[in-house]
């Protein structure tokens, strides 16, 4: 995602991966009209009205402060009730050993009045996996 105001916004659509993960995490995805990853302008993103939204990080940290403040979001409901969460991109839709543990985690993001089960603590497991 570029958070640059006159970057667009990649989003997963119906049959990406972030979609089937938000699928797992109890999310219902605002971009399932289309198919696959698409750029969306600012515009684009803001008639979705998420009411959540969990953005993908790669590489350079990224704030769910800064995710909410981006234009595309700022006037949204997920911004403002504070439902945004930062997820490690290859954790959330790379399917591998700590993808429960980010999926549970942005479920958390997404409902947090939500009580879940913890899962089992794994030593390789980074605590910073996704963030709010």
């Amino acid at each position: 995602m570029g958070l640059g105001s006159g970057h667009p916004m990649i989003v997963g659509g119906a049959g990406s991966p972030a979609a089937l993960a938000l699928e797992m995490a109890g999310g219902v995805n605002a971009t399932g009209h289309f198919s696959g990853w698409k750029a969306l302008k600012n515009d684009q993103v803001a008639a979705l009205e998420p009411e959540a939204v969990v953005a993908l990080s790669i590489g350079a940290p990224l704030l769910a402060a800064d995710v909410s403040a981006h234009p595309a979001l700022k006037g949204t409901a997920a911004a403002r009730e504070n439902r945004v969460a930062v997820a490690d991109a290859l954790a959330f839709t790379g399917f591998g050993p700590r993808t429960a543990h980010v999926i549970a985690a942005a479920a958390q993001a997404i409902y947090p009045d939500a009580r879940f089960r913890p899962l089992p603590r794994r030593e390789w497991l980074e605590d910073d996996l996704v963030s709010l």
